[in-house]
């Protein structure tokens, strides 16, 4: 399966946050590197999914390690 994986990250740039590549096997996004709405538009047109994650200091604590944990009965 093609996929890129972007996740918003604080930076003192105009709006605070930027997307930054965390996983991906598309040659031209590389891991770490800076993604825009540019690049959302070309990856998915090559059939790349495309997942966008929240910043991690905003991210819900039901997301572990880039997965959705469900609580159990009780809250536990």
């Amino acid at each position: 399966m093609k996929y890129l994986v972007a996740q918003w990250k604080p930076t003192n740039r105009v709006y605070g946050m930027t997307l930054f590549v965390v996983r991906s096997n598309h040659p031209r996004f590389v891991d770490g590197s800076h993604f825009d709405y540019g690049f959302l538009n070309l990856a998915s047109r090559e059939g790349y999914t495309v997942t966008i994650l929240p910043s991690a200091e905003i991210i819900d604590k039901t997301i572990k390690d880039g997965y959705l944990t469900a609580e159990k009965e009780g809250g536990k």
